[in-house]
């Protein structure tokens, strides 16, 4: 499909994006026949050049969780790039900051993966940042991202097929958010997090050549990494990163238009989001099509044991975050464990005299109530993920 633009009397005529969908159980060939469909990997590589593949390994986990990026796909790719006489292939991430990458890359079978495929393993938190710009940016003039961007020719973003209780998906323009420092990614997840995961991209778009979903497993419900894994054998891929996520959210059951920083990439010409003006190749998307459980910030009912008081709080920062300590006594079966919890989270909460059980204060915004039990500092409070350790020390003190 093609669609014209008339400038000056002079017609242009502009090639919409291509999205190529695969399916098959061996993640080699999958990878293999979604680049060919799209006239292969010397349409993205070239002789002699210096190329970065960016997984997602947000924490360490085996990719059968549903949560990394399979080595396998990143292995096949590696083979791809020399295949196509690349000088050089590097793996690179960062994970959440507690973790670290070296550790990540281990326990997810990246780092053996990646070695035996000839490839080198990039620890983006072990090495330096530079700062790079663009024009077209409107929250953040400048992003810190890994140093060996000032060699790359070009990089692939191969991000997991999940969803994100902060963003709903998380996909090909999120996992360039794994490219900041962990200091800057705290941050990132507050309102403003849709924007400015469209200002990185901008800022790193021009070395962008594709965007390679890996869907040989899936993440449902609680994603980004406490979700239901799901194995599809999938891969999508285009040298558009919008209109590949705007395919995989469709794929999922979720619209395009729904997910903030989708819509927001289309509307500052990141790509495109209309499916009417996508080509597809492949698989036909209706066949491989279903139902995600959708991720969810709520606290409030989560539990008969969880009392919340709730004044103005934002719903990726201290309602993301708080979700993600409360899920993680869920996964384990002990939300009850610990007895009668209650949060005081946002600015202006109407907080009764009397509060029962452990009593936790949640971010910068509710910080006049921080004598009222333990308080999570920080916009957002980080440190609340990890409420199972918090009680497991109050209740042994």
């Amino acid at each position: 499909m093609k669609k014209s633009l008339k400038l000056h009397e002079v017609e242009i005529i502009m090639a919409s994006p291509t999205v190529s969908i695969i399916q098959d159980e061996k993640p080699q060939i999958c990878v293999q026949k979604t680049i060919a469909l799209l006239g292969g990997i010397q349409q993205f590589v070239h002789p002699d050049e210096k190329i970065l593949l960016k997984p997602n390994l947000v924490v360490p986990l085996k990719t059968d969780t549903g949560v990394t990026t399979n080595p396998e796909i990143i292995s096949a790719l590696i083979q791809l790039c020399y295949d196509a006489e690349a000088a050089k292939v590097y793996v690179g991430d960062s994970p959440f900051f507690p973790f670290k990458s070296r550790q990540t890359f281990e326990i997810s079978g990246m780092k053996e993966a990646v070695d035996d495929a000839g490839g080198e393993c990039i620890y983006f938190d072990e090495g330096t940042y530079i700062e790079l710009a663009s024009d077209k940016t409107l929250l953040l003039p400048k992003a810190r991202v890994p140093k060996i961007f000032e060699s790359l020719d070009g990089f692939i973003t191969v991000p997991r097929l999940k969803t994100h209780n902060q963003t709903i998906v998380s996909l090909s323009l999120k996992n360039q958010h794994g490219l900041v420092p962990p200091e800057d990614k705290r941050n990132f997840h507050r309102d403003d997090i849709h924007q400015k995961l469209i200002d990185l991209n901008h800022i790193i778009r021009n070395k962008l050549r594709l965007a390679l979903i890996d869907g040989t497993f899936a993440l449902e419900g609680q994603g980004p990494t406490l979700g239901t894994p799901l194995q599809l054998n999938l891969c999508l891929a285009s040298s558009d990163p919008v209109a590949v996520d705007s395919v995989a959210t469709t794929l999922m059951g979720f619209l395009p238009r729904e997910i903030t920083h989708i819509k927001l990439a289309a509307l500052q010409g990141l790509g495109e989001m209309d499916l009417t003006k996508i080509n597809f190749i492949g698989i036909p998307l209706e066949n491989v099509s279903r139902q995600f459980l959708r991720p969810s910030t709520d606290i409030i009912g989560i539990a008969p044991n969880v009392h919340v008081y709730a004044g103005g709080a934002c719903r990726p920062g201290c309602f993301a975050w708080t979700r993600v300590g409360l899920d993680r006594l869920i996964k384990r079966n002990e939300i009850n464990k610990y007895g009668e919890l209650t949060f005081i989270i946002g600015h202006n909460a109407n907080v009764p005299e009397n509060l029962v059980g452990s009593v936790f204060v949640i971010g910068d915004c509710a910080a006049e109530h921080r004598e009222k039990g333990t308080f999570f500092e920080g916009c957002p409070p980080f440190e609340v993920w990890d409420l199972r350790d918090t009680l497991k020390k109050a209740k042994k003190s």
